[in-house]
């Protein structure tokens, strides 16, 4: 089915399994684990700012992260907030500029709420992504 027959949640969910796997592909290993060991499950692409909190960084690669399953489900998301910090606390110091950059990005979200999603925004990333992927498989 051609992008432009798809529905906005098809194009949605197309554009977060394409940009999930790029991620992946771009870190190629738990970053966490890399530093620390430990590493279970999966490779996953794992958000900075949550996909929900600012939908504008939702495809930005300064805000994802490529983590295995045990880090990014029972570390990054954890409800206990001691334990959650140290992986903050981990990006923070391994990561500054990017720390700094979603901050910003998120605070202009909440500042600016004319971001507006639509099929075409979906079309656009799908390719973007598409072709980034490309480019890895040819290094």
């Amino acid at each position: 089915m051609k992008l432009e027959n798809k529905s906005i949640k098809q194009l949605r969910d197309t554009a977060d399994k394409i940009f999930n796997k790029y991620v992946v592909l771009r870190d190629g290993q738990c970053m966490y684990g890399k530093i620390y060991g430990g590493c279970s499950g999966v490779l996953q692409c794992s958000h900075v700012v949550a996909k929900g909190t600012c939908s504008s960084l939702r495809y930005d690669e300064k805000n994802a992260k490529c983590l295995c399953l045990k880090h990014h489900i029972w570390g990054w998301h954890l409800r206990d907030v001691e334990q959650a910090k140290k992986y903050v606390d981990w990006f923070v110091e391994y990561y500054p500029e990017r720390w700094e950059y979603v901050q910003e990005k998120k605070a202009e979200y909440k500042r600016d709420r004319t971001f507006r999603i639509t099929k075409d925004y979906y079309i656009d990333i799908i390719k973007k992504y598409k072709a980034k992927i490309k480019e890895l498989d040819v290094k």
